[in-house]
């Protein structure tokens, strides 16, 4: 019914600040499940997991069924296994008789359950504080959704909480009291969201509220003068 999924070698490649939000281990392959070969839900609903995506990305599957969160990130179900995932098409949705919008809520809880603590790795601290989620099990971007965790870093970070997922097996969090740090990981995220195979978005995000909305830094008035 898988197929033959595989895991994507690649090395590390240093613990500087940059290589550590860029480097690439082994990560998942997607395909789609299809609705001929798709069990019934009940059987494999705690296997339901979002994954957060590209809106450009993903609009190319346009038999997969997406829920838009910010401008350019959207989310879809996939079905988790031991060595990849499928993609839940809008077949898959009609044969099981369900909507997505019945599913998204369960697949969120099926995320939260596999991450009692997103794994960061912490850059820096106070003001210069990064941290990194880069477990390469295919859901780093994903567990943006976990609210609860994210809005919990705002006591955490120095400023307003600013966060990224420049691909899908990258998670980017820091606070905006130091400006350089900001710019440096915005330039960060572009280098990242370019080299990656899977990407999402190049841009850095805040929260408004529990809203996931786009982070505007305004230019620096004393560098443009000079």
């Amino acid at each position: 019914m898988w197929g033959d999924l595989h895991r994507r070698p690649s090395p590390a490649t240093g613990t500087s600040p940059v290589h550590l939000i860029s480097r690439r281990a082994q990560v998942r392959s997607p395909a789609n499940l299809s609705a001929g070969a798709s069990p019934e839900v009940a059987s494999i609903r705690p296997q339901i997991i979002p994954a957060r995506w590209g809106a450009n990305w993903l609009g190319a599957r346009r038999t997969v069924p997406t829920h838009p969160l910010a401008p350019g990130l959207c989310v879809a179900l996939v079905v988790d296994a031991a060595h990849g995932y499928r993609f839940v098409t809008q077949g898959v949705l009609e044969r099981w008789g369900k909507r997505f919008q019945e599913l998204l809520p369960t697949a969120v809880e099926n995320l939260a359950r596999s991450t009692p603590r997103i794994p960061w790795k912490r850059l820096g601290h106070g003001p210069r504080l990064r941290m990194v989620c880069e477990s390469f099990d295919g859901y780093d971007a994903s567990r943006l959704l976990l609210r609860e965790q994210i809005q919990a870093l705002r006591q955490e970070v120095e400023g307003r909480l600013v966060v990224a997922v420049p691909g899908r097996d990258f998670l980017v969090a820091l606070g905006d009291a130091d400006r350089s740090v900001v710019e440096d990981v915005a330039q960060m995220v572009r280098e990242v969201y370019r080299a990656t195979r899977y990407r999402i978005s190049p841009r850095l995000f805040t929260l408004a509220g529990d809203e996931l909305v786009p982070y505007a830094l305004v230019p620096n008035k004393s560098r443009l003068q000079h």
